[in-house]
């Protein structure tokens, strides 16, 4: 169906119309637009699901795609596991409980934070539009493959930078402790603070 915008009308006239004969009008050509383009004229509260009619915000949109990306959560499984790769302080089975629940607990608190505000830096960083066709991607087949394929590397992936890290601390400790034996333990490792200092 095509249709002619005449410009010497326009929308014009419907100014000297009653109120519900302005309505009506309004309304038929909302009906004829849907015709002539099928699902464009969805809102995007519709197109998000969001039942209410609220439009999403791009921080919403931000959220939504950390969520369908587990995004956080991968975080969170990825920082737990390098922690007790890295931390054997427990020889019994009890302390071990207890420091895998301390562990468990900071980083699932550290996930929530990582959220929140990686999903704002991608609101500032990326369109309405660059996140509602990254959501979509994520939310698609081929998307939810990906994310479950990543999901599934997590174990992997904190052993390879609790490896990386371990790796990396030594060649560190190996270039700077000869310069500055002071800051350096007996076995030339740098002497880690027991407190950040503060910036």
């Amino acid at each position: 169906m095509v249709f002619h915008y005449n410009r010497g009308v326009g929308m014009r006239g419907l100014g000297k119309k009653p109120l519900a004969g302005r309505l009506l009008v309004a309304l038929v050509s909302v009906s004829l637009l849907q015709m002539a383009v099928p699902g464009v004229t969805i809102s995007q509260a519709q197109a998000s699901g969001d039942a209410g009619g609220r439009l999403d915000s791009k921080e919403d949109l931000a959220k939504r795609y950390l969520a369908a990306t587990h995004r956080a959560t991968v975080f969170q499984k990825t920082y737990s596991n390098q922690l007790r790769l890295g931390w054997n302080v427990c020889r019994d089975k009890a302390c071990q409980d207890d420091l895998d629940r301390a562990i468990d607990e900071a980083t699932m608190d550290a996930s929530r934070m990582y959220e929140e505000h990686f999903s704002r830096l991608l609101a500032q960083k990326l369109t309405e539009t660059e996140l509602g066709a990254a959501l979509k991607f994520a939310e698609s087949p081929e998307g939810k493959s990906i994310v479950q394929v990543q999901d599934e590397m997590v174990g992997d992936t904190a052993l390879l930078a609790h490896t990386l890290s371990t790796e990396t601390r030594d060649e560190v400790s190996r270039r700077f402790c000869p310069l500055h034996a002071k800051h350096c333990t007996a076995d030339g490792m740098i002497a880690m603070p027991t407190k950040a200092p503060s910036r």
